[in-house]
C-alpha cells in the first residue's frame, strides 16, 4: 500500500537545491581542510603536502660554545739571562673565571714561586725568584686540563715558559779600588802594587800586581784599610766561608792563592788556592776558606780573621816564570750582607 509523502515547502526545496559543486569548503577542526588550500597553525615549523601548510614550533638555535680556551706565558725579564726575580704573566684566550690558580702551575729548574695574582678574569702572574749564587733555566709549565671557560670547556694544550737566568751572590764588598776608603795596598816579597786603570775599561780602577824576574814564590800583596795592615773582621761561619775576587792574569793554569790572619796574631791564619782558567780575560775567581791548602792551618770559626793578602801564581818564583803583570779588582766576601768596618 502505498503513503503518499506531504509536499515540501517551497523555501526548504530553495535551501536544499543550492549547494554546488564549485563551492570551498572550510572545516576548523585543527585548522586543517580537506581540499583546496589549508592552513593549520600549531607553532612554527612549516612543512607543505599537497598545498597543506603545517607549522609546529622552532627546534634550530646556536649549538653553543665547544672552543676550548688556550693560556699564553710570557715574563718581563728584559735581557736574554736574568739576574733576579722574574715575573711570568698568563693570558688567557677568553674568560676563565675562578678556574685557574696557582696549584695549576709547575716550577722546574730552580727559583721559589711567590706572590700569585689573578689579575683579571683573563690575566694571572706570579713571581720567580732564583737562589742568590745560582745559575740555571727555570720553566713555568701549564698542564692540559687545568682551566676552563665559562662554558665549561678545558684547556687541551699544555702551555710552558722557559727563561735563563744568572743570579749573583750575595756578598759584602771588602776591597774596590774605587772605594770610600780607598784600600791600601803592602807588597811583599819583591813584588809591586799599584792602582791602576783598568787596562779593559777606562771608567774603572783596579789593583795592579807585578812580579819581576826577581820576585819571590810567596810574593803578594795585603790589601788593608785598618791597623796593622787590618780589614774588617770577617764573619766566618759553618756555611757561609768564601771569598771571591776578580782576577786578571797573563796566563791560564795559574794558581792564586788567598790568605786570611789575624792582625794582632800572624801565626793564626787560613790560605787556600784558586785556578786561573782563561788567559787575559776577567775571571771570578772564588775562594773557599773551609778548603785550606795542603800543609796549612783549617779554619777556626773562634778565631777572629782581619788580615788579607793576594799572591799572583803562588809557588813559582819570578825567575821561573818572567817577570809577569796581574790585576786584581772587586774583593767581597760571600753569603752575607754587613758593613766592613775597622775593629
Amino acid at each position: 500500500m502505498l503513503r503518499r509523502l506531504p509536499l515540501l515547502p517551497a523555501a526548504a526545496f530553495l535551501l536544499v537545491m543550492g549547494c554546488s559543486d564549485d563551492s570551498e569548503d572550510t572545516t576548523g577542526t585543527g585548522g586543517a581542510g580537506t581540499g583546496g588550500d589549508a592552513t593549520t597553525s600549531t607553532g612554527g615549523m612549516a612543512t607543505s603536502t599537497g598545498g597543506m601548510t603545517t607549522s609546529t614550533g622552532g627546534m634550530g638555535g646556536d649549538p653553543g660554545d665547544t672552543t676550548p680556551p688556550t693560556v699564553a706565558i710570557t715574563d718581563d725579564a728584559s735581557d736574554a739571562i736574568a739576574t733576579d726575580a722574574v715575573t711570568f704573566t698568563f693570558t688567557f684566550s677568553e674568560d676563565v673565571g675562578t678556574s685557574f690558580a696557582e696549584a695549576d702551575i709547575t716550577l722546574a729548574g730552580g727559583g721559589t714561586a711567590s706572590d700569585f695574582t689573578v689579575v683579571d678574569a683573563t690575566t694571572a702572574t706570579i713571581v720567580v725568584t732564583p737562589d742568590r749564587g745560582t745559575s740555571g733555566t727555570m720553566e713555568v709549565t701549564v698542564a692540559a686540563g687545568t682551566f676552563e671557560d665559562a662554558a665549561g670547556n678545558t684547556n687541551t694544550d699544555a702551555a710552558t715558559a722557559i727563561q735563563e737566568y744568572d743570579v749573583p751572590p750575595l756578598t759584602t764588598v771588602l776591597f774596590d779600588m774605587e772605594g770610600t776608603p780607598a784600600p791600601g795596598m803592602e807588597p811583599f816579597g819583591n813584588l809591586a802594587a799599584t792602582p791602576v786603570v783598568d787596562p779593559t775599561d777606562a771608567t774603572n780602577m783596579v789593583a795592579q800586581l807585578d812580579k819581576p824576574g826577581n820576585a819571590e814564590l810567596w810574593a803578594g800583596n795585603t790589601f788593608h784599610y785598618c791597623p796593622n795592615f787590618g780589614i774588617s773582621v770577617l764573619p766566618f761561619a759553618v756555611g757561609t766561608t768564601t771569598i771571591r775576587a776578580r782576577v786578571w792574569s797573563p796566563d791560564a793554569n795559574v794558581p792564586i792563592r788567598l790568605k786570611v790572619e789575624d792582625a794582632s796574631a800572624p801565626t793564626i791564619s787560613v790560605e787556600t788556592e784558586a785556578m786561573v782558567t782563561t788567559a787575559a780575560t776577567w775571571e771570578w775567581l772564588t775562594f773557599d776558606l773551609s778548603m785550606e791548602a795542603s800543609g796549612t792551618a783549617a779554619i777556626n770559626y773562634a778565631n777572629t780573621y782581619d788580615k788579607l793578602s793576594i799572591f799572583p801564581n803562588f809557588g813559582t818564583d819570578g825567575a821561573t816564570a818572567g817577570a809577569k803583570t796581574y790585576y786584581v779588582d772587586d774583593i767581597e766576601f760571600v753569603g752575607l750582607e754587613f758593613t766592613a768596618t775597622c775593629p
